[in-house]
């Protein structure tokens, strides 16, 4: 027979999972938009370049 402590331990622990997966899918989530808006800061300050380190004429 489970016992009311034993029910609330497991509850606890199916609550932290719970958490967990949240902050998990969260951070993956923050990850990902960070990529893209890296990817698009990249892009777009360096459209029309053509190298990396262009000659400069003084």
């Amino acid at each position: 027979m489970i016992t009311f402590l034993e029910k609330i331990l497991a509850n606890i622990a199916n609550f932290v999972i719970i958490v967990f997966v949240i902050a998990y899918a969260v951070h993956l989530q923050f990850t990902h938009s960070a990529g893209i808006a890296q990817s698009v800061e990249h892009f777009t300050r360096n459209e029309g370049v053509v190298g990396s380190s262009p000659i400069s004429s003084f």
